[in-house]
């Protein structure tokens, strides 16, 4: 009776274990990669403004022709609104409108075409306004990417020197090309910092410069203002 007992328990596990060995493998589930790049943000940006800004058209030249070129520099901050959406090929297109603000100088009285010595140069905006297209490619938490746009602003220009009067100006509300270039880092879902290259090039105004710097009444003066800067970013995704 013992031995049947242990037989029919040795059959019954037997062929438990044959149609345990007829059903499918089914792997662990995997985790889904998701993209953390398609949102909204809001950021804000800082940095320098370096010696490649130059203003053109003092003493008497003209943009186009024998250009007196001024290496300015100096700060420049703002912050910016924009949208990303990431394609099924990780290509993450986007647009962004940002409001920049600064002011950078220069002291070569050389470049300026006038005297006295010592004269210096400093331009700031009134107000600016980026509006670009962007174009990154999504490496995880990396994303590099390109943009080009338009940049609309109001400038103003102080020529001044020791002892002497200043003379200052409005410029016109001016209309240019906004290029730029950055990388960002994704460093939570919704914290996001970067660094970033930007380029502003403006077409020719007229500035006129009320007041003499010493023996020069400077009036209308042909002026061309590019600027470029590296900055740092950081925004908030939502």
């Amino acid at each position: 009776m013992r031995l049947m007992f242990l037989a029919a328990a040795s059959l019954a596990a037997a062929t438990s274990l044959a149609e345990a060995t007829d059903l499918p493998f089914k792997a662990p589930p995997q985790p889904v990669a998701v993209s953390n790049w398609t949102a909204v943000y809001i950021g804000g940006y800082a940095g320098g403004t370096w010696a490649n800004s130059h203003f053109c058209g003092f003493g008497g030249s003209t943009v186009g022709e024998a250009c007196n070129h001024l290496k300015i520099s100096g700060f420049v901050g703002g912050g910016y609104v924009g949208f990303d959406y990431e394609l099924p090929n990780r290509v993450v297109i986007g647009a962004r409108l940002s409001a920049p603000f600064g002011s950078f100088s220069g002291d070569d009285s050389a470049a300026l075409g006038f005297g006295p010595p010592g004269a210096t140069i400093t331009a700031k905006f009134n107000w600016a306004l980026l509006a670009n297209g962007t174009v990154g490619y999504d490496f995880g938490p990396w994303m590099p990417y390109v943009g080009a746009g338009i940049a609309i602003a109001s400038t103003s220009a102080t020529v001044s020197a020791p002892l002497f009067i200043s003379s200052s100006a409005t410029g016109q509300e001016q209309i240019g090309l906004n290029l730029l270039a950055g990388l960002k880092f994704a460093y939570t879902r919704n914290w996001a910092f970067g660094v970033q290259y930007n380029h502003i090039e403006f077409a020719n105004t007229s500035y006129t410069f009320t007041g003499p710097v010493g023996s020069a009444v400077l009036g209308p003066q042909p002026v061309q203002l590019r600027t470029d800067s590296l900055v740092g970013t950081v925004e908030y995704r939502f």
